[in-house]
């Protein structure tokens, strides 16, 4: 996929029924949508943005036992399903169209959006550019101090850091927040989501 993306964490395996509610939020009609009965592809916002939605276990290659278990502390509920989404194409109609498709499902089933990555300060984002153009990667603790004045708190909600090693001298991390961060996002100036 070339468009960003994100995974919604729910604490119930969503099924069959619920499928026309996923319909309804993007706004298609349901025989149209649906091609199997784990994903499917559909056509909204505008400019019109291709949508891919994928539902899988939690614990795949996204998240491992103790990642989930971190995760659920944090959340206070346990994830027992992973639906990710994505875009096909990255203009600015579809990171609007993903984002208010994300959190409508997100409040509906009580869930919590993963940006699938870090959210970079925008002070940030060019010296993080450079050193990925360089082959390095910046560590999280030289980010993290911007991030928390200029996104973590100013905004409502409350978004979880999960940690991981890139190296051995380089740690970094994917964002994950409730549905009141996220709806606050998506009205930032800033606002865009990950590729």
């Amino acid at each position: 996929m070339s468009g960003p993306g994100l995974a919604i964490l729910l604490p119930r395996e969503l099924e069959f029924v619920d499928y026309p509610q996923l319909a309804k939020f993007a706004k298609v009609k349901f025989k149209k949508a649906f091609r199997q009965e784990k994903a499917m592809k559909f056509h909204t916002g505008t400019p019109p943005c291709c949508i891919y939605l994928h539902l899988e276990a939690p614990q795949t290659e996204l998240y491992n036992i103790d990642e989930l278990a971190r995760i659920e502390r944090y959340f206070e509920f346990t994830p027992k399903q992973c639906m990710q989404i994505y875009a096909v194409s990255s203009c600015d109609g579809c990171h609007r169209a993903l984002g208010d498709f994300a959190i409508k499902i997100a409040k509906h089933f009580n869930g919590a959006i993963d940006f699938l990555g870090a959210l970079i300060p925008q002070n940030r984002a060019n010296e993080h550019i450079v050193h990925l153009l360089g082959g390095m990667r910046l560590d999280w603790s030289a980010v993290s101090k911007d991030f928390d004045e200029q996104l973590r708190q100013p905004m409502p909600g409350r978004i979880f850091e999960l940690t991981y090693q890139i190296d051995d001298d380089t740690e970094w991390v994917s964002h994950i927040c409730d549905t009141d961060f996220f709806e606050a996002w998506l009205q930032h100036s800033d606002f865009h989501l990950l590729k």
